[in-house]
């Protein structure tokens, strides 16, 4: 996405009272969208910022899997460190991508079909306005809108019925791998919570309704908004 700079005078005192919100929770753990193959640089990247605090010094910030403008660091870094955790646990596990002839993008015009499609181009331009035009509390309220969730869930479906072929169930395929990478991903977070214990997981929109539907139904798991405290 084109947007403006998280390490912005601005945008950093943005995230600082983003963080105090989220820090009210106190949560147990914080677990990012990180391969869990790199836990271990992952692990030095984040002991060496709690060394420094550097969260807006590119010239002080450590090398490692977690770019200094990510949400991983921006957001889950700084929460983590305000509450003294030791780590940051890496739980994203992305397979290796189908051998299928696809193009993992939406080909369709959205005016060209009988049926309601969301223009993905449109969407992504009026994503981007509005994170430009917000705070970043306020455009995490706005991402984090059930609507807005759906959102992605439909475009990410769509993406992959309008590359079917009609024969190779290419686009079961794209789903299922979709939701496996999720569904690792889920496995990994219920690994390190254990019972009565609670985690922040700093993730993309899109993986949100697959993650959480797969904790709903798990026993045990109460997945929780995030808008309470941002709303707060």
């Amino acid at each position: 996405m084109d947007l403006d700079d998280p390490l912005s005078p601005e945008r950093q005192r943005e995230l600082v009272v983003l963080r105090e919100r989220l820090e009210d929770r106190l949560f147990d753990h914080v677990a990012v969208e990180i391969p869990v193959g790199r836990q271990d640089p992952l692990n030095e990247q984040y002991t060496a910022i709690q060394n420094t605090s550097a969260f807006d010094d590119e010239s002080e910030y450590p090398d490692g899997p977690a770019p200094i403008r990510s949400e991983t660091v921006q957001i889950g870094f700084r929460v983590a460190n305000a509450l003294g955790l030791n780590s940051v646990h890496a739980v994203d596990s992305r397979l290796e991508p189908p051998d299928i002839d696809a193009n993992w993008a939406i080909e369709e015009d959205p005016d060209s079909v009988p049926y309601p499609l969301l223009d993905a181009e449109e969407a992504v331009k009026s994503k981007q306005e509005m994170i430009r035009n917000s705070t970043y509390l306020d455009a995490l309220r706005e991402q984090n809108q059930v609507s807005q969730l759906r959102q992605h869930q439909t475009l990410n479906i769509a993406a992959a019925l309008s590359s079917s072929d009609g024969d190779g169930y290419t686009s079961s395929t794209q789903i299922g791998y979709w939701y496996e990478r999720n569904a690792r991903i889920f496995e990994n977070l219920a690994r390190i919570t254990a019972p009565n214990e609670e985690t922040l997981f700093v993730v993309g929109a899109s993986h949100v309704i697959p993650i959480k539907q797969l904790a709903q139904a798990a026993p045990a798991t109460c997945p929780r908004s995030p808008m309470p405290l941002l709303s707060q």
